[in-house]
């Protein structure tokens, strides 16, 4: 979709609390990094976003990202090998 390689996936908000659903989503895409919160991440994202629009010495986009993963619990989570991924594709693949 981006036309480019994902470096890192992340998932953020109420569901990066679900430790299941991030070993399924990291299982899933293998290799890459996978990084869950913050789970809080409408309420850091909206000021963080906004503001370089309405302050004239603001923050950059990126800028912002990395105050937002310094501020709140970030969670690394490593894929576990499984064949299964492979396997659940392949039945549901064209």
């Amino acid at each position: 979709m981006l036309g480019r390689p994902l470096k890192t996936i992340h998932i953020v908000g109420g569901g990066s609390r679900n430790q299941v659903l991030n070993q399924f989503v990291a299982g899933c895409h293998g290799a890459k990094p996978y990084v869950a919160g913050p789970t809080e991440a409408t309420g850091a994202g909206q000021p963080a976003r906004a503001g370089p629009s309405v302050r004239e010495n603001s923050r950059s986009l990126a800028e912002a990202r990395q105050l937002i993963g310094r501020s709140f619990p970030l969670t690394t989570v490593v894929p576990q090998p499984s064949s299964g991924w492979d396997e659940a594709y392949a039945a549901f693949a064209p």
